[in-house]
């Protein structure tokens, strides 16, 4: 029998580099990552491995210079990032040719994720240094971004009471019916031990403890949100202690239980009867109709004010953080809204912020003070689009001294790339803050800089959710989602400066 032997060809020797970095051009991103390492401050990453019983596995810096380089090639999976540091020469080049699993990564990020968002600002001052930002003009916009959560796992507070009586009433009968069974195999000899819930009524039962908690949870919402100066119903016009219904901590406190004989407990947070600040006890020596109206007085002070919910607000139980928000393709997904405030010098982001907020207007005066605390400056120049407006707000950026480009009314793109000829004459002097506005941006200097925005903010929200591929969000809850968002921003910080050409000392 004859031995295969396969076909062998020549082929020239080729020797290793003596240095695994001439593996990689010079002008190569992860050559910049590894100069900006050195000028970041991992002290709140660091300090959490500063134990003399032992060391990390892998060292921080190298671990933040593989989730900086796999966010800037748009790989975020754990598992895709284990195999680029087995199969892309440039991840091992910056890895020191380490290959953590992705279990060490998950967990890395997860227990660092805010430090890592917290990088954001670093870059912001960084790419400052280098003289990118110039604070000339500044534009804000926001987008939704999917949240890692299902809009069919989302439930509205009204369907969540029909689906617990549903709930109560199946749980009720399937009871009825095991006692029903229960008292025919009374003089049976094989029976069940234990007093454990059939397992038909296991599932229920989970989910009508799932929906109570949400529904607790909403009320919360709805007890925080109710102002606080609401009229009080006893005398004098004095607001009750606990109004809204709920605690010092938001929470909804539950039903008081029927009082026994005897003297009730005074209340939670509420003053006993007969003390300062509360209902006064009921004068012996009064007449009959003033005794009536202070024991009824003191019965509506007993009372809980409850806060009710609307029916339509909504609960989704995969991520209760997100909320359902309407997106640029017109459909209604489970969403987070990002923010950001970019300079138009070198589309830098300057302000980041993620909220479960729908509506753009009220982030307006967050994202300018964080784009002022940030960079350290005043921009001269705000634009953003006619979400954001609000009179109020306006004028008081504008008592800053930052020149405000934002229309009253939303206007299409197409109309700003049509010429038309400026206002003949300028507002009245009593003229609306809309009114001023408007005359503002029909004006060739008005419409010029609005322009701009264009060219400056919205090209960043490409780059980031098309060509890096954030379509959505991996992490859950809202303080993971703005980490998360903040660390994309950081990582397009960097970006923008290696792209600049500068050369960091």
């Amino acid at each position: 029998m004859k031995h295969f032997r396969p076909f062998q060809h020549r082929s020239e020797v080729t020797f290793l580099p003596p240095c695994l970095q001439e593996w990689v051009p010079a002008d190569h991103v992860v050559h910049f990552i590894a100069d900006v390492l050195d000028r970041l401050d991992l002290t709140p990453i660091m300090a959490v491995y500063d134990n003399p019983h032992g060391n990390p596995p892998y060292h921080p810096k190298v671990m933040v210079g593989i989730l900086l380089y796999a966010y800037a090639r748009g790989v975020r999976s754990s598992r895709q990032i284990e195999r680029m540091c087995y199969e892309d020469i440039p991840m091992r080049v910056l890895a020191g040719n380490v290959q953590p699993d992705h279990w060490t990564i998950a967990n890395f990020r997860r227990r660092h994720l805010e430090a890592l968002g917290e990088l954001f600002v670093q870059t912001v001052r960084l790419a400052q240094e280098v003289g990118l930002v110039r604070l000339g003009h500044v534009a804000l916009d926001g987008t939704k971004v999917k949240a890692n959560a299902s809009k069919h796992s989302a439930m509205s507070y009204g369907y969540m009471k029909q689906e617990r009586e549903r709930l109560r009433a199946e749980i009720l009968r399937e009871l009825q019916a095991g006692v029903a069974v229960d008292e025919q195999e009374e003089h049976q000899v094989v029976r069940r031990c234990g007093e454990e819930l059939p397992s038909q009524l296991v599932r229920r039962a989970q989910r009508l403890a799932a929906i109570d908690q949400a529904m607790a949870k909403l009320r919360a919402e709805a007890a925080e949100a109710a102002p606080t100066d609401v009229p009080s119903r006893g005398r004098g016009g004095e607001p009750p202690s606990a109004v809204g219904g709920g605690t010092a901590e938001g929470r909804v406190p539950p039903p008081p239980e029927v009082p026994g004989p005897g003297p009730a407990a005074p209340t939670a947070g509420r003053p006993p009867e007969g003390s300062a600040g509360g209902v006064r006890a009921a004068d012996p020596e009064a007449g009959p109709e003033r005794r009536e109206r202070q024991d009824g007085a003191q019965a509506q002070a007993r009372q809980p004010v409850s806060v009710e919910p609307p029916d339509r607000a909504q609960y989704n139980f995969t991520d209760p953080d997100s909320r359902i928000m309407l997106t640029s393709s017109k459909a209604f997904e489970q969403c987070y809204n990002a923010q950001i405030a970019v300079d138009a010098e070198h589309q830098i982001i300057l302000a980041a912020e993620l909220t479960n907020q729908a509506a753009d207007a009220p982030h307006l005066m967050g994202l300018v003070d964080q784009a002022i605390q940030n960079s350290g400056g005043l921009p001269a120049e705000v634009s953003a689009d006619a979400g954001y407006f609000h009179a109020g707000r306006v004028e008081e950026l504008s008592a800053r001294g930052i020149d405000v480009f934002i229309p009253p009314g939303k206007v299409p793109h197409r109309v700003w790339r049509e010429e038309s000829a400026p206002p003949d004459s300028p507002p009245p002097a009593d003229a609306s803050v809309k009114d001023r506005m408007r005359w503002k941006l029909r004006t060739s200097h008005g419409r010029a800089r609005y322009r701009l925005r264009q060219q400056t903010v919205e090209p960043v929200f490409g780059q980031i959710k098309w060509s890096r591929g954030l379509r959505q969000l991996l992490l859950r809850g809202l303080a993971a989602a703005r980490a998360s968002w903040r660390f994309e921003c950081a990582v397009h910080n960097m970006l923008k400066i290696h792209r600049a050409g500068v050369r960091l000392a």
